[in-house]
């Protein structure tokens, strides 16, 4: 959970991982896309599970995780390409949210 700065090459984007499996993410700086995204997120076995609201739906978008600490992680993507993950906030718990 938390709020997220996501590196690749060519795009940064920020990513709001939520406690209930939401998430938004907005571009910061992208050479291939000004899109916004939005879905459902999850992890199972080692792999970030990403579904999104709109475009590619089906099937989920499944990601390895790899180098994980409480600040970071590297998520290896389908074609091979590794995004890296960095915590720039963490989000109140909907269960105590102050």
């Amino acid at each position: 959970m938390g709020v997220w700065n996501s590196f690749q090459p060519q795009c940064t984007y920020t990513i709001a991982l939520d406690a209930i499996g939401e998430f938004t993410a907005e571009p910061l700086n992208c050479s291939i896309s000004s899109d916004s995204m939005s879905g459902s997120w999850g992890v199972h076995k080692n792999q970030m599970v990403w579904m999104y609201k709109q475009g590619r739906t089906w099937p989920p978008d499944v990601n390895s995780i790899q180098d994980v600490d409480a600040n970071s992680f590297l998520l290896v993507e389908a074609k091979g390409s590794r995004t890296v993950f960095t915590r720039i906030a963490a989000l109140p718990s909907p269960l105590c949210p102050n």
